[in-house]
């Protein structure tokens, strides 16, 4: 980031980085590097994590988020804030996203206004979208729906997944912000004026087809089904499952086979499943229906 403004310039007393995991926390790293001492708020319920012991290692202030004690520090506040809103489940309410002290600017990871809401990597697949992105935007009262200050693009193809994107996307959100912290400090955080579609956010209780494989697809919607719900280990949307022979199974791995397909169909070969002839199903189990 080129350091092309001096610190008298900076219109912002006090900072804050609200969100979970690594990449709020290397957005607060990046202003505790540049003598802007932040404190980062994770929206993590449970035992002390990852995020908080490494934010203890780079002497970054931390709390678990409570939107009263957050709301209670920054509204207080007579000087002005600024807040990153980074992978951050929670709606900031009207009182302090209108108050003139507080500018909130937000990571969305998707090219907005398109897939606004949560899990858009999951619904840019489940989709089939040919490119996706990051945007960095200003909150506003709406959900996603603020100026856009930068947007990046990422091209997509039949092997990505949600965990892989994710990846993709937080590495490209870090570097991005990098770019345009310069202007965001010196108060420039105007934007463009997002083109907005009839197309409603994606809510939290949503996942693409109730998480379930639909014998009706063809390999190609099945293909990217698989992928949308392919978090790793992390299982964000839940275990994906598909009804076989009157019996609900989840598998532990799948595979494209790259052969012709055949009429939709879903078959049991043993411990695998087919389906539409070309893709696997590996290591099935009996799933229990939500």
């Amino acid at each position: 980031m080129q350091q092309n403004f001096k610190r008298k310039h900076i219109c912002y007393s006090h900072f804050h980085v609200v969100g979970s995991g690594t990449t709020p926390l290397r957005c607060a790293q990046i202003l505790n590097e540049m003598g802007l001492p932040c404190v980062f708020w994770e929206t993590f319920n449970g035992v002390p994590s990852f995020s908080q012991r490494r934010a203890q290692m780079l002497h970054i202030s931390y709390q678990t988020y409570n939107e009263s004690a957050l709301l209670n520090t920054i509204l207080s506040c007579a000087q002005k804030t600024l807040i990153f809103s980074v992978n951050n489940p929670y709606l900031f309410p009207a009182r302090l996203v209108e108050s003139s002290l507080v500018t909130v600017i937000n990571y969305h990871n998707s090219l907005l206004p398109r897939h606004r809401g949560v899990h858009a990597e999951a619904w840019t697949l489940f989709e089939n979208d040919t490119e996706t992105g990051i945007t960095w935007h200003i909150v506003d009262i709406g959900i996603d729906t603020g100026n856009i200050l930068i947007q990046q693009t990422i091209p997509l193809d039949c092997t990505m997944t949600s965990i892989a994107l994710l990846r993709v996307q937080a590495q490209l959100a870090v570097s991005t912000l990098r770019d345009i912290l310069p202007d965001i400090l010196t108060g420039h955080v105007f934007g463009v004026p997002q083109e907005m579609d009839a197309s409603r956010a994606h809510l939290r209780r949503e996942i693409p087809n109730n998480g379930e494989l639909s014998p009706t697809w063809d390999t190609e919607k099945a293909w990217c089904f698989l992928r949308a719900m392919d978090y790793g280990v992390l299982q964000t949307l839940g275990i994906p499952f598909v009804r076989c022979e009157g019996i609900f199974y989840g598998w532990r791995t799948y595979e494209h086979l790259g052969v012709p397909a055949k009429n939709s169909e879903i078959m049991r070969v043993g411990n695998n499943i087919c389906v539409n002839g070309n893709i696997i199903l590996r290591d099935i189990f009996v799933y229990k229906h939500r």
